[in-house]
C-alpha cells in the first residue's frame, strides 16, 4: 500500500476510536433539558424527563464529529510523513 493509502486508514481508525470514546463523557457544554455525550459537539442526547427516555443519536453531529477527528491525525501524519522524505 502506499504511504498516502495507509495514512488515510489510519486516520479514519484514529476518527472513529475518537470518535466513540468521546460518547463515554459526559458534555459539559449541554444545554438544559438533557444530558448530552461527545466531542465536538454533542452526538448522543438523553432527555431529562419522568419516566427515563432511552438516548438517541444525533447522526449529523455523529458524522461532523467523524471526519473532524478524522481529518486533523490525517494532516498531521501527512506533514510528519513529507517532513520525513524531504
Amino acid at each position: 500500500m502506499e504511504k498516502i493509502q495507509k495514512t488515510t486508514i489510519f486516520s479514519i481508525l484514529i476518527g472513529i476510536t475518537v470518535t466513540l470514546v468521546s460518547g463515554a463523557f459526559p458534555n459539559i457544554l449541554g444545554w438544559v433539558g438533557g444530558r448530552y455525550w461527545g466531542y465536538l459537539l454533542p452526538w448522543l442526547v438523553e432527555a431529562l424527563t419522568w419516566p427515563p427516555s432511552p438516548k438517541k443519536i444525533i447522526w449529523q453531529n455523529l458524522i461532523i464529529d467523524l471526519v473532524v477527528w478524522s481529518v486533523i491525525p490525517f494532516a498531521v501524519l501527512t506533514v510528519f510523513f513529507r517532513g520525513k522524505t524531504k
